[in-house]
């Protein structure tokens, strides 16, 4: 599992529910979207990452259902992981309304850092 080694099911659950929501969000897979899905499919495995997915469908159609699953990650390096996984694939998109709103909330609730680096530094 690589990176992903130390995260629970419960973890696990909000990655990919959160990775769905981001990419499907537009209802579009660009390359980089792919390309990214295709690294966490390969770093838990494609089985297991199918299995989460219809989890997700399954439990999680709601979005309040979906803040109360993403409320309960505790674990705080989990989360950074986590997150910062869906900002590199999000970074792919410009990101709008419910799902920008989404992540801002999400940060707030996690206590997230976000800081803007500065590329010519």
């Amino acid at each position: 599992m690589e990176q992903f080694s130390t995260l629970s099911h419960m973890e696990l659950l909000a990655l990919v529910g959160l990775l769905e929501y981001v990419i499907m969000a537009d209802n579009f897979l660009t390359d980089d979207e792919e390309a990214q899905v295709q690294h966490v499919m390969a770093s838990i495995g494609t089985a297991r990452y199918e299995e989460l997915i219809d989890e997700f469908d399954a439990e999680y159609a709601d979005e309040q259902d979906f803040r109360s699953l993403l409320e309960s990650i505790t674990n705080q390096e989990s989360r950074d992981l986590i997150y910062g996984n869906i900002v590199d694939i999000s970074n792919a998109n410009v990101l709008m309304g419910r799902t920008s709103d989404l992540l801002e909330w999400l940060a707030k609730e996690w206590n997230i850092d976000i800081r803007v680096e500065d590329d010519d530094q």
